[in-house]
């Protein structure tokens, strides 16, 4: 019951630290009035970088290189604010929560990316 408690409040952290972060990196990629691509990149990297570094010294898979819908809601935190659509303070402290809101909704009903598996028969074939 421990575990699943602290797995709970792991997930929860992680949710608000990839928010934040990619919230932040988005915002200081806008600073410098870089493009919409380079305001997407930086909020994917501050975004995921945590996360990442947590899982290699727990010695697990990184999460982003897993099936789970991860990364795109820092994407998503990129374009809004690369395309200026998101500006007021208002608006960031909302993006923030909905996107801790999506991060737990997509841990909840386990949301996965579609991916495709390479049959064995098929990848000998291909070598």
């Amino acid at each position: 019951k421990l575990i699943r408690h602290w797995k709970k409040w792991e997930n929860i952290t992680d949710a608000i630290g990839l928010s934040a972060f990619a919230v932040q990196g988005a915002l200081y990629a806008q600073k410098l009035n870089l493009p919409i691509s380079a305001t997407i990149v930086a909020a994917v990297l501050t975004g995921i970088g945590g996360g990442i570094i947590r899982d290699l010294l727990a010695r697990r898979k990184p999460l982003v290189l897993r099936a789970e819908v991860y990364a795109f809601w820092t994407i998503l935190a990129g374009f809004l604010i690369g395309a200026e659509i998101i500006v007021s303070d208002w608006a960031l402290y909302t993006l923030f929560i909905l996107i801790v809101c999506f991060r737990m909704v997509s841990i909840h009903y386990k949301w996965h990316l579609p991916h495709r598996r390479i049959d064995t028969k098929e990848r000998s074939m291909h070598k």
